[in-house]
């Protein structure tokens, strides 16, 4: 899927990838290892040179860690049901995982220290969202 959106959009600068708090939902049975195996994986697929046939330049890769779980999610029945401690777990520390994966391939792992808003606790809120968004500007912007 990766290398059609990088095919049908080129030529490409930047491309930011950021995975979700789903991502950490027990149905997926996600820790550390799969999150790092899955990372790479992803990357291999962005960075084949399949993708820049068409003499397009390989753009600049960025994986943005996931939002924190809010602490209020395990309060909540249905977030705690689907993602229990251990999504909690993961996705306090996602960033040293995520960058074991990119290591070797020129890709920036960046932690904005977003944390999810209080509804449900998996969700970011308005305050949230600004801060990834101003996070992203700036690197664009050193670019």
């Amino acid at each position: 899927m990766i290398s059609m959106v990088l095919k049908t959009h080129a030529p490409i600068d930047v491309v930011f990838i950021m995975l979700g708090t789903n991502d950490a939902k027990c149905q997926f049975s996600t820790n550390s290892i799969s999150l790092e195996k899955g990372i790479r994986t992803l990357m291999y697929r962005a960075l084949n040179p399949e993708n820049y046939r068409d003499g397009s330049k390989l753009p600049k890769f960025f994986v943005v860690c996931p939002p924190k779980m809010n602490v209020d999610g395990l309060k909540n029945e249905r977030t705690v049901s689907n993602f229990g401690q251990a999504g909690f777990d993961i996705l306090a520390n996602t960033k040293p995982y995520l960058e074991k994966g990119c290591s070797g391939l020129n890709v920036e792992v960046i932690d904005t220290s977003a944390v999810a808003g209080s509804l449900d606790g998996i969700h970011m809120d308005e305050k949230g969202h600004k801060l990834v968004a101003d996070a992203l500007i700036s690197m664009i912007k050193e670019l």
